[in-house]
């Protein structure tokens, strides 16, 4: 099955965007890096990545769950990502992050991961 022409349309817009105004692309990697870097001095396992989609590796699909659920509730909207989709003990909250993301947005994340995967004992 191929992809609709409207998928195609949006992807074109896209690049079309971001050919002309490359500080979208600038201000995605600030927020992914910035984010990385504070997930990952909180001590949660964000493997090798290097993408603006940052994985929080969680061995528990209890405490994924829970997580998710807690996140949820805090206004974050987070897949959960859990086996057969990845091997066990490999489960994990799928952060998708966006150019359009304010640090504001980006700082309430991180408080709530701080407070959610204490009290989890993620972190």
């Amino acid at each position: 099955t191929s992809i609709s022409a409207a998928t195609v349309g949006g992807a074109l817009k896209a690049f079309e965007i971001i050919n002309k105004n490359q500080s979208l692309v600038t201000k995605l990697q600030k927020n992914a890096n910035f984010l990385r870097k504070e997930i990952s001095q909180m001590g949660f396992n964000i493997g090798k990545t290097e993408s603006q989609i940052i994985p929080l590796i969680i061995e528990s699909e209890e405490k994924l769950y829970a997580l998710q659920n807690m996140l949820l509730e805090d206004g974050f909207f987070i897949n959960a990502i859990s086996y057969p989709a990845v091997p066990p003990k490999k489960s994990r909250l799928r952060i998708s992050l966006s150019a359009v993301h304010t640090d504001n947005q980006i700082h309430m994340l991180l408080e709530s991961l701080k407070k959610f995967g204490k009290k989890l004992n993620i972190i």
